[in-house]
């Protein structure tokens, strides 16, 4: 089994776990924080931050469309703006701006990898918060813009991290979700 294949697999399993509210808009889950209080509380901000923070991520996925280095920048700035205006004290705010300088980052270099550290210290924040939907599409998002640049090492622990969250969230067992990375011919080998 290759790597793209493994990631699909768990990707499909993630979608399984937490279907995509709001008609399936990618990253809606973290717009339901608005549904569920006033636009201008402090979660439901955070939550709108998080939003364009994880569209400006995908803007650096392989199969998308490529975007001109203007339009990049301008979407930079207006999710770095943003951001910044959040609640300066509070830990997901810091998670976010870090999250945005790291996608400027990887931009700037051509080397995607950067961001998954970022998205993945902000997985770990919204599990220990108790956001696991929220925390499967960071994970989503980060082996969605890894596939075939990220080493098998880093790959799999994505994949247990999503095992980690699909059986608190649900209570499925952990093989289940990464039980096609396990059986991959390149275990062992460093990523």
């Amino acid at each position: 089994m290759n790597h793209d294949r493994s990631s699909e697999l768990t990707i499909a399993a993630i979608k399984d776990l937490a279907p995509a509210p709001f008609g399936g808009l990618a990253h809606g889950v973290f717009l339901a924080r608005v549904a569920d209080q006033p636009a201008v509380s402090p979660a439901a901000r955070l939550g709108q931050g998080a939003f364009l923070a994880l569209r400006l991520v995908d803007l650096l996925r392989s199969d998308a469309a490529p975007v001109t280095p203007d339009v990049f920048r301008y979407q930079h700035a207006a999710t770095e703006r943003y951001c910044q205006e959040l609640d300066a004290g509070a830990p997901e705010a810091a998670h976010l701006v870090g999250l945005v300088h790291s996608a400027m980052d990887a931009h700037r270099s051509g080397r995607v990898a950067l961001v998954g550290p970022a998205l993945f210290a902000y997985a770990h924040f919204l599990e220990d918060e108790g956001q696991y939907e929220e925390a499967l599409d960071v994970l989503e998002t980060m082996l969605t813009i890894g596939t075939g640049k990220t080493g098998p090492l880093r790959r799999g622990r994505g994949h247990l991290q999503c095992g980690r969250r699909a059986r608190r969230e649900r209570g499925r067992p952990l093989l289940a979700v990464v039980e096609p990375h396990r059986s991959h011919q390149h275990r062992g080998h460093p990523g």
